[in-house]
C-alpha cells in the first residue's frame, strides 16, 4: 500500500520543492504523489478528502489564516493518526510545536537527508498504528477491535455499525471521529460509510465491492478522492 501525503504552504515554490524532495526520497515508493494545498483552503479540503496519512505543514502564513500550529491543533487532535512534519523558516517555533502531536520539525532550507530521516520515522509510526486496536463500547462493555478485522463501518443516525468478521458491533459515535482512530487503509467513501481498502475486491459504478460480496456506496463528491485512494493502495 501507499500513504497519502499533503504539503501545506502559502509559497508555491517552497511547496514544489518539498514535493520534489518527497519524490526523490528513499521512502518515495511508499507515498502517493504529494498533494499541494493552500492554508486557506486546507480545512475545507480535509473535510472532503477524509483522512491524511502525512502532512508537511508550514507554520507562518498571512494574517487572515491561522498559523500551521493552530491548523494542526484544530484538524489533527492527539491520537488521530495523521503524521505531521512541520517545515518552517522560523526556528523560534521549535518549542511551540510541542503543544501539538507531530513527528518532526524541519527548518528551511532542509536537505534531502533531513527529509528522508523524517519520512523514515513517519513510515515507522504508520506501520505501528495498523496493529493498534481501537476500543468500542458495546452495551456498556468496552471491546478491543483490531482495525484489520473491520471491513466497513456504517453510520445511521447517532449509531455506528462496525462490521468485523462475522459480527456487527453497534455503538454510539461519529463516523468522522472514528476515522481519525483508524489507519490509512480506511477511507470515507460516503457521508455514512467508512471502508477498509484491504477488503475491496473491485470498484464498480455502484460502489466498492468487498470480498464478501457487499457493495459499499461511494458518493459522487467523494469519487475522485476514493479513486485516488484505491489506486494508491493497490499500486505496487
Amino acid at each position: 500500500m501507499t500513504y497519502n501525503i499533503a504539503v501545506v504552504d502559502d509559497d508555491v515554490d517552497q511547496a514544489r520543492l518539498a514535493a520534489d524532495l518527497v519524490a526523490s526520497s528513499s521512502q518515495a515508493k511508499l507515498f502517493s504523489e504529494p498533494i499541494f494545498l493552500s492554508p486557506s483552503a486546507f480545512p475545507e479540503v480535509i473535510k472532503k478528502f477524509g483522512h491524511l496519512d502525512v502532512v508537511l505543514m508550514d507554520i507562518e502564513f498571512g494574517e487572515d489564516v491561522p498559523n500551521g500550529i493552530e491548523l494542526v491543533r484544530q484538524l489533527f487532535p492527539t491520537g488521530c493518526g495523521t503524521q505531521v512534519i512541520y517545515v518552517t523558516g522560523h526556528i523560534e517555533y521549535c518549542t511551540r510545536v510541542y503543544s501539538t502531536e507531530h513527528v518532526w520539525f524541519l527548518v528551511k532550507p532542509f536537505s534531502q537527508a533531513d527529509l528522508d530521516q523524517a519520512l523514515k520515522q513517519t513510515v515507522s509510526n504508520l506501520k505501528a498504528s495498523t496493529t493498534r486496536p481501537i476500543s468500542v463500547s458495546v452495551r456498556g462493555t468496552t471491546t478491543l477491535v483490531q482495525p484489520r478485522q473491520i471491513s466497513y463501518v456504517e453510520s445511521k443516525r447517532r449509531k455506528l455499525f462496525i462490521h468485523a468478521g462475522d459480527q456487527v458491533l453497534e455503538t454510539y459515535g461519529v463516523l468522522e471521529q472514528l476515522a481519525q482512530e483508524l489507519p490509512g487503509s480506511f477511507v470515507q467513501c460516503h457521508k455514512s460509510f467508512l471502508v477498509n481498502l484491504s477488503f475491496v475486491e473491485s470498484y464498480s459504478a455502484d460502489g466498492l465491492v468487498l470480498r464478501g460480496g457487499e457493495i459499499v456506496p461511494v458518493s459522487q463528491k467523494r469519487r475522485p478522492a476514493v479513486r485516488r485512494a484505491v489506486l494508491g493502495f493497490f499500486r505496487e
